[in-house]
C-alpha cells in the first residue's frame, strides 16, 4: 500500500515523509541555530522548523505497517504505537535525586560521556531541593528530516527502536544555566518515551478545542456531539484494535468491532487514526 500524507500541505508542520526515509540522527545532534530556509516537505518550504510535528507520521506510517499483518498480537503492538509513539517529541525521564536547583521549562540540558555530549532540554518546570525528583529530558531536534532526533523508543516495536542517541542509563545532567552537574538514572527501554502521539491529539482535544478561551471550535464540536464523548477518535481507534464494543453516547450509536473481521478492523483503526484524531489536530 502506498503511504499517503495525512496532513495538508499548507500546514507544514505535519505532511508526509518519503517511504524510504526512516529517519535517524546523530549523537551529536543539537539544537539548531535560526535558518534563512528550510528543507522543503512535499514541495513545500515551511518558515519554521517543524521536522519533529512531521515525523508523527512515521508513528501512522509503524501502525498501518503492523495492522497489515493482520494478527491479535499485531493489532495490539499498533495500539501500543498509537498511544505511546515513538517519532516525535522524544523524551527520557531520568531521576536526579540530588537536584538543588530550579529548572524551568525549556532551559537548555546536556549530558556528555565518552567525548560526546547529548543535547535537549527541560520538558517542564521542576522545583529542586525534591528528593527522587524526575526530570524530562526532552532531545535536541535538527533541522534535516532525515537525522532530525536518534533517540526513537516509546512504544515502538523491538525491532524498530533506536538507542543510538539516546542518553546513557546513568550519567551527570548539567543546568546550561549553570556550572554545576547532576548524577541521574533512568531505564533506557523504559524511560524513553514521547510527548507527541496520534491518541493524545484525541484525548487533549476538549482542553484545546472544547474548554479554550475561544471554544468550542465548531468542527470538533460536531464530532463531539455525534459521537457524546470528547476523546472520540481515541475510543474509536483503541476499540477496533481490540476488538470491543464502542460506547458512544451520541447519535452515533455503538459500533460493536467484535461483529468484524481484523480486516474491517483494520481498516476502521487506520482510518479513524488518520481522519478521526490527525484531521481534527491539524
Amino acid at each position: 500500500m502506498k503511504f499517503v500524507s495525512l496532513f495538508p500541505i499548507a500546514l507544514a508542520a505535519l505532511t508526509p515523509i518519503a517511504s524510504n526515509a526512516q529517519t535517524r540522527g546523530g549523537v551529536d545532534n543539537s539544537i539548531a541555530a535560526r535558518r534563512l530556509s528550510y528543507e522543503k516537505i512535499a514541495g513545500y518550504e515551511p518558515n519554521s522548523k517543524v521536522t519533529d510535528h512531521n515525523a508523527i507520521d512515521l508513528d501512522q506510517n509503524e501502525m498501518m505497517l503492523l495492522i497489515s499483518d493482520k494478527t491479535e498480537d499485531s493489532f495490539r503492538a499498533a495500539l501500543k504505537v498509537f498511544q505511546e509513539g515513538g517519532h516525535s517529541k522524544s523524551y527520557a525521564e531520568v531521576t536526579v535525586p540530588g537536584l538543588t536547583t530550579s529548572i524551568s521549562k525549556k532551559t537548555a540540558l546536556s549530558v556528555s560521556f565518552n567525548g560526546t555530549t547529548i543535547k535537549g532540554k527541560a520538558y517542564a518546570d521542576y522545583a529542586g531541593g525534591t528528593a527522587g525528583g524526575i526530570v524530562k529530558f526532552q532531545y535536541a531536534t535538527g533541522d534535516i528530516q532525515e537525522s532530525y532526533v536518534d533517540c526513537q523508543v516509546g512504544g515502538l516495536p523491538i525491532d524498530k527502536q533506536n538507542y543510538v542517541g539516546c542518553l546513557p542509563e546513568s550519567g551527570n545532567l548539567k543546568v546550561d544555566t549553570g556550572t554545576e552537574e547532576f548524577p541521574y538514572t533512568y531505564s533506557q527501554k523504559e524511560n524513553n518515551k514521547n510527548g507527541r502521539t496520534i491518541s493524545k491529539f484525541s484525548t487533549s482535544a476538549q482542553e484545546k478545542m472544547g474548554d479554550c478561551a475561544t471554544c468550542p471550535y465548531s468542527e470538533y464540536n460536531k464530532f463531539r456531539i455525534y459521537y457524546g464523548v470528547p476523546n472520540y477518535a481515541d475510543h474509536w481507534v483503541t476499540q477496533a484494535l481490540l476488538g470491543l464494543k464502542t460506547q458512544f453516547t451520541g447519535p452515533s450509536g455503538t459500533p460493536d468491532f467484535g461483529d468484524y473481521g481484523l480486516v474491517g478492523r483494520g481498516e476502521a483503526a487506520k482510518k479513524g487514526s488518520a481522519y478521526m484524531a490527525v484531521y481534527m489536530y491539524v
